[in-house]
């Protein structure tokens, strides 16, 4: 038997979105005021670095946890609870990587106080699509989100997954051209965190990415992360405001996609570009991603 969750014909919130992800990088999905939320985040702006990706200088900032190891094997624990019957390929994510918290210089649990964001896309309809019938549902096994809008001559879906190369992937399908206007590109602060300097570039017709800097709490250098944003079977134009962008959508078609993935300093020097030449090759082996 497989397992669902919906939300038929009635707004979900922030605090009821449906989550997927595949353990590293992924996001939370609620549908609120005929606008799509998936709030995003990467294990590496969130919080439960690993020791070998966390730069010594940073590493040092931080203080010795009282007791070693211990939020390691509150998570092993739980892990080694919910492991897979015999033949059954689903469990809770094992945090393995958790052996950051066996490092003497590293006992925090998370990088700030308001864990930082690490990006939120809102996808924006047309106005034919106002009052549709709308469902978004999570099918668990599947491990994918599908959000359903239909009207009397007009319908759109948004199927999202997160690949286990650390790419979410949004496939659009609409009945007829342009239904998905434009998609926000959100990194506006909240709950009072710790403000942060974004930029936004256009890349290419097809490609767009925007790049963070922030201090994470105790230290001196600044953070870096850059996301990008592939669109595959379609091209847009980039609308900059004040700490988001409007990526507005063109030459849509039937069928088209929205990949996106998350490039940090701890993993990459150059994060932009590491993040376009990954994205480019997610862009050209799609089926296969």
């Amino acid at each position: 038997m497989k397992h669902s969750v919906y939300f038929d014909n009635c707004d979900s919130r922030w605090d009821n979105a449906l989550p997927m992800g595949n353990g590293c990088f992924g996001g939370m999905l609620y549908y609120e005021d005929q606008l799509l939320h998936m709030v995003m985040n990467h294990y590496e702006v969130y919080h439960f670095v690993r020791k070998n990706i966390l730069p010594e200088d940073v590493r040092k900032g931080y203080t010795r946890p009282t007791d070693k190891g211990a939020a390691y094997r509150r998570y092993i624990d739980q892990a080694d609870r919910n492991q897979p019957k015999a033949g059954e390929p689903y469990c809770y994510y094992r945090e393995d990587v958790c052996d950051a918290f066996e490092a003497e210089p590293y006992g925090e649990d998370s990088f700030s106080s308001s864990n930082p964001s690490t990006g939120e896309l809102i996808f924006c309809f047309d106005e034919k699509l106002r009052d549709a019938d709308h469902n978004l549902a999570l099918y668990v096994e599947d491990a994918k989100i599908l959000l359903e809008l239909n009207s009397a001559e007009n319908k759109l879906s948004v199927e999202t997954i997160t690949a286990r190369q650390d790419c979410i992937i949004n496939k659009v399908t609409q009945s007829h051209p342009d239904l998905l206007k434009r998609v926000c590109v959100d990194m506006r602060p909240y709950r009072d965190q710790d403000d942060t300097e974004v930029s936004f570039q256009q890349i290419a017709p097809d490609i767009f990415a925007y790049t963070v800097k922030r201090l994470p709490q105790g230290a001196e250098k600044l953070f870096v992360f850059s996301g990008i944003i592939q669109l595959v079977g379609a091209k847009g134009s980039l609308v900059e405001g004040e700490k988001f962008a409007d990526i507005v959508l063109e030459e849509t078609s039937g069928e088209f996609y929205i990949l996106t993935g998350i490039y940090t300093q701890w993993q990459h020097s150059d994060t932009l570009k590491s993040g376009l030449e990954t994205m480019r090759q997610h862009a050209a082996g799609l089926e296969q991603l």
